[in-house]
C-alpha cells in the first residue's frame, strides 16, 4: 500500500501535509523497531492498515478538533497517528518512555 492509498480508505480526509506527516512516521517506526520492540507490524503496509488507518476511526467518532490524551501509548499509538490525522491536541502518556521517546524520532 503506498500513502496514497491509506487517504483513499481513511475515514477521515487527510492533507498532503498529513500524509508527509504519516509516512514520516511510518520511517520512523520501521527505524526504531529494529533496535527497540515497538511493535510486532514490521511492514510499511501492515503498519498503515493495522495501525495507521486503526488509529484514524476514532477520529470519524469525535472529530478533528478534539482534544485527547493517549494513556499508555506504547509505541505512539493512537495519539500519535490521531495527531497526524486531525488538527486537534494529542498528548501520550505511557510508564515507559522508551516507546513515545522512538514515537517522537529521539
Amino acid at each position: 500500500m503506498e500513502i496514497k492509498e491509506l487517504a483513499e480508505y481513511s475515514p477521515v480526509p487527510l492533507s498532503e501535509q498529513m500524509l508527509v506527516q504519516l509516512e514520516r512516521d511510518c520511517e520512523l517506526l520501521l527505524e526504531w523497531n529494529e533496535k527497540i520492540n515497538l511493535t510486532a507490524l514490521r511492514t510499511r503496509d501492515d503498519i498503515y492498515e493495522k495501525h495507521f488507518l486503526d488509529c484514524l476511526l476514532p477520529i470519524a467518532l469525535i472529530g478533528q478538533n478534539a482534544s485527547v490524551i493517549d494513556v499508555g501509548s506504547g509505541a505512539g499509538f493512537p495519539g500519535v497517528v490521531f495527531a497526524a490525522g486531525s488538527q486537534s491536541d494529542a498528548a501520550g502518556a505511557d510508564r515507559q518512555a522508551r516507546g513515545l521517546s522512538a514515537a517522537a524520532g529521539q
